[in-house]
């Protein structure tokens, strides 16, 4: 049963709308669901059930992971960061009430 739900959420697209239902790792709100597509930044996550209006609120990107972090999950963290600003430059706040957000690289290389 569990195994033809995680096929339903990768074929599946959530609808975000104010984002309390939608979970940021392990939903498809995106392209892809983030959960697989940045496995070792997901390992360092703080919050694994966190939601996409939580996520998106949090004053810097950092917050969400439990640092220091790997190697690894750094290089796919540092690659969510360019994906991230360029949603965030959409105007997440004029579309779905969040604020805008800082998250350079240069924040997230000070912590690993």
């Amino acid at each position: 049963m569990l195994k033809g739900l995680q096929n339903f959420k990768e074929m599946a697209r959530v609808q975000v709308n104010i984002g309390v239902t939608c979970q940021f790792w392990k939903d498809k709100w995106g392209v892809e669901i983030l959960q697989n597509r940045f496995s070792q930044a997901f390992s360092f996550a703080k919050d694994k059930q966190v939601n996409v209006r939580k996520a998106f609120n949090i004053d810097n990107v950092i917050e969400l992971f439990n640092l220091p972090l790997s190697q690894i999950a750094f290089q796919q963290a540092r690659r969510y960061i360019k994906r991230w600003k360029h949603v965030t430059g959409m105007n997440w706040k004029r579309m779905y009430g969040h604020t805008q957000h800082k998250a350079p690289s240069t924040e997230l290389e000070k912590h690993t």
